[in-house]
């Protein structure tokens, strides 16, 4: 495995193998649940409908994820599987709670001759081959430098829903946190101003807002089917959070004295609240008066404040509706209630060591190139987009739940 460089220009085996970790898709063999799933036309609070939002008390879908359907509306679900294979299907992220890197490469191959001025892979002469690796290798080298965290290439899981006429891939890198949206799109621009014009005009910049969405791997948009690239599958990519931008593993603490003290801080605050119900590391507050909320700024006619404890021990106050007012606000932090033990950082030459001595075992998958035109009797078949000759990669493996299959 190599190492992204930290000079000026990679060297030909650093493109070459950036390359090479975007040829060939693979697919797994998730069979979607079919349990009778409740829809909601509205994710968030709308004076006709009730919504899904409005429906769920945070401490009952914290750990679940929110799930849009073409057709159906908003649901949720306990794991992405059940919905595996649905058409059109998105988690829905809070783009406030801490994120992965998740970049987004839309570039479109043609020009248009309807829009002449959106940009096109053959309008700049930029082979898939260049803007994938430019990218792939930006993201490395800057993570390696700026955020001072060792990572190779094939760190990354990476995922397609590619055709002839578009190049769609996304780079995901699951060992980092950014703050929020914010902090992942600053990441993201400096990655933009690395590769410089017109590659960073196929990195989709719409993506990061304080609620979007990402199309779940088996799902298809059109005759667009996202999967994973084979080699991050190798890397032990199988399973279909490694590919999403997974909010914070917020597992509230349910220590009722030290969530009290949290709530003595809040209450001696605010003196018209006090503390009603504690369940599942959540505590409700209720209002004595009607006052107005520290969040919204405005006068809630029920009770909507809650509180709970990070996982760095600080207790923040929130509030039920704060997304319909304040989307972007993270909720008040009252300060740490508890000390929560941190891991000693450990230098580059013992991770090294570890990887050395620990490597991390590869999924066997042979694969192997053939002409499209001598494929009659493949029962899967998944077409390398990489490039936009007709050869197609086929992927052949025993076949298991959560495994790829060919």
């Amino acid at each position: 495995m190599l190492l992204a460089q930290k000079n000026a220009g990679p060297s030909p085996k650093t493109i070459n193998e950036a390359i090479r970790l975007f040829s060939g898709l693979a697919d797994f063999d998730f069979e979607p649940g079919y349990n009778d799933h409740v829809y909601f036309q509205y994710l968030s609070n709308n004076k006709n409908d009730i919504s899904l939002l409005g429906a769920y008390h945070p401490e009952e879908i914290y750990s679940k994820y929110i799930i849009r359907v073409a057709e159906k509306g908003f649901t949720v679900v306990d794991h992405p599987s059940e919905v595996y294979g649905f058409p059109d299907t998105h988690e829905c992220i809070d783009g406030n709670l801490p994120l992965r890197l998740v970049l987004d490469i839309d570039a479109r191959q043609y020009s248009d001759p309807m829009n002449p001025e959106l940009p096109s892979l053959d309008g700049y002469k930029i082979s898939r081959e260049d803007l994938l690796s430019r990218i792939l290798i930006a993201c490395t080298d800057i993570i390696n430098s700026n955020l001072n965290h060792f990572i190779i290439l094939d760190a990354f899981a990476l995922a397609s829903s590619s055709n002839a006429n578009k190049c769609s891939w996304y780079i995901v890198y699951p060992y980092t946190r950014f703050i929020d949206y914010r902090d992942l799109e600053g990441f993201v621009k400096k990655v933009a101003d690395k590769v410089g014009k017109p590659y960073s005009k196929f990195i989709d910049f719409d993506l990061y807002k304080s609620r979007f969405s990402l199309r779940l791997l088996g799902s298809a948009k059109e005759d667009r089917i996202k999967r994973p690239a084979i080699s991050s599958v190798k890397e032990g990519y199988c399973e279909l959070e490694n590919y999403l931008p997974e909010k914070e593993e917020f597992q509230p603490i349910e220590d009722k004295t030290t969530l009290s003290v949290g709530a003595g801080l809040v209450t001696t605050k605010y003196g018209w609240l006090k503390v009603g119900d504690i369940r599942k590391g959540f505590i409700n507050f209720q209002a004595r008066s009607l006052e107005e909320c520290p969040i919204c700024n405005i006068k809630h006619e029920k009770d909507q404040l809650y509180g709970f404890l990070r996982s760095n021990g600080c207790f923040v106050l929130k509030c039920y509706r704060q997304k319909n007012y304040k989307p972007d606000h993270k909720g008040l932090a009252f300060g740490k209630v508890t000390e929560v033990s941190a891991k000693p950082k450990r230098g580059i030459v013992e991770r090294i060591g570890d990887a050395i001595s620990n490597p991390r075992p590869l999924v066997g998958l042979s694969e192997m190139m053939i002409n499209v035109e001598k494929l009659k009797d493949a029962p899967e078949v998944y077409p390398n987009f990489l490039d936009i000759e007709k050869t197609t990669t086929l992927i052949r493996s025993p076949q298991g739940h959560g495994k790829p299959l060919h």
